[in-house]
């Protein structure tokens, strides 16, 4: 009898690196699922049936509306989130004596990909999965000779990497409790159990490296929604038109979605791909080019948005949106802009936790996360987040960071003459 093979979905953590954003990166909504969503989606797809999923306790009573089925999906909670060696001890009398794939939540592939590990567990060879990278990746490294992997360096350094290929976490131990037993002898005192674990097995185990060349898209940071929805668009958009409510003047690309319920006014545009979710609105004039835009939402009269993220229940009017996130329920005042790219044609910076980081990107406009409200006439800078129910008040230049539940007004410099004359009649 061949042992049960478990997917074990690592959704624990807190996701530090991924503020101002309300929505935790597993439950991350895009294109009518969540990402782990997707992930347990195309698990199944792929023949995999019992998927064990890791998760913090906030997470959890949002996880298992989604996932009622028992049968299939259980929820373990990681109490504190002290990274995946403790993860998969916590699922050690679930897994037992089994096969054991373990799959980080976020992070997005292909489906030929899933089917390719499924082919693999059938021969109860374990393997790690790699992909080339060109550009330096802030990541694990394989270590392989001969097909077979020797090691994995974490974070080597630009121009240090022992090779060009990016450990991706698709990791498949075929008896898992010989890897968790390896884990509880670790006795580093940094976080990195796991990664000397799979090192120890990896000089008595023949790890098989599976080189994926599909889309791979790690989710750590903020601008990483706009990666991932463009390759999602590029890849995976099922262009369909399930509404009637088009003006003829309007003009819609092939590669679009449009859910039940949308509505599209006179001349407006949509370029593709890009994805209008359900009983969204695109106002008269409105431009939509290569874009996600979710449930609920209003497009309206003048905006243009540009290959930007705009959560459900948002709103624009006569805006531009240019390489932006709207996490949800954000709306803009009339003429307010995102700036998205720098008059030195430099990277953009962005903050975390009080240091600038380098994004990479020399197009990105503002990250804005759940239930902000920006007046009219507000210039927002490229890089600048604008934490969770926060305010910004007309006529704002906004060129820094603006944390959670805060308010922002500038008070106008007026100069207030008296006027004795009257205002003649035309």
């Amino acid at each position: 009898m061949k042992p049960t093979t478990y997917a074990v979905i690592l959704a624990g953590g807190i996701g530090r690196r991924f503020k101002p954003f309300q929505q935790s990166k597993p439950l991350f909504p895009i294109q009518g699922s969540t990402l782990i969503g997707r992930n347990v989606e195309k698990l199944l797809a792929a023949g995999i049936k019992d998927i064990v999923i890791v998760t913090n306790p906030a997470d959890e009573v949002l996880l298992r509306p989604l996932f009622f089925d028992t049968k299939t999906v259980r929820l373990v909670i990681q109490a504190n989130p002290y990274g995946m060696a403790n993860a998969l001890l916590s699922v050690e009398n679930i897994v037992g004596e089994g096969a054991m794939l373990v799959l980080n939540a976020a992070d997005q592939v292909e489906q030929s990909l899933f089917d390719e590990m499924a082919s693999c567990m059938k021969k109860h060879q374990a393997f790690v999965v790699g992909r080339q990278q060109k550009t330096y990746f802030n990541g694990g490294y394989l270590v392989v000779k001969n097909s077979i992997l020797q090691s994995i360096v974490e974070k080597p350094g630009e121009g240090k990497q022992p090779s060009d290929l990016v450990n991706l976490v698709f990791h498949y131990f075929p008896v898992a409790s010989v890897f968790i037993g390896l884990i509880k002898k670790q006795k580093s005192e940094s976080d990195d159990h796991y990664e000397q674990a799979l090192n120890k097995m990896a000089k008595t185990t023949a790890f098989a490296v599976i080189k994926y060349k599909g889309y791979w898209q790690p989710v750590k940071y903020p601008w990483d929604i706009l990666t991932l929805s463009q390759a999602l668009l590029e890849s995976e958009l099922k262009p369909k038109i399930e509404t009637r409510q088009i003006a003829k003047s309007a003009i819609i690309d092939k590669n679009v979605y449009l859910g039940p319920g949308v509505i599209v006014h006179e001349h407006a545009v949509i370029k593709g791909p890009s994805y209008v979710g359900p009983f969204s609105v695109i106002g008269n004039h409105a431009f939509v080019r290569q874009s996600y835009i979710g449930s609920d939402c209003v497009i309206g009269t003048g905006s243009e948005v540009a290959r930007s993220y705009i959560g459900d229940h948002s709103w624009l009017h006569q805006n531009y949106v240019g390489d932006s996130v709207l996490e949800s329920n954000v709306a803009m005042g009339a003429g307010s802009v995102i700036a998205n790219f720098r008059f030195d044609e430099q990277s953009v910076f962005f903050r975390i936790d009080n240091q600038k980081m380098n994004t990479g990107k020399t197009h990105l406009g503002a990250i804005i996360a759940s239930d902000v409200r920006i007046g009219v006439e507000v210039a927002i800078m490229p890089g600048v987040k604008i934490g969770h129910n926060s305010i910004v008040g007309p006529g704002s230049i906004v060129g820094e960071d603006i944390g959670r539940f805060t308010r922002v007004f500038v008070k106008p410099n007026l100069k207030k003459i008296p006027f004795k004359g009257t205002i003649s009649k035309r």
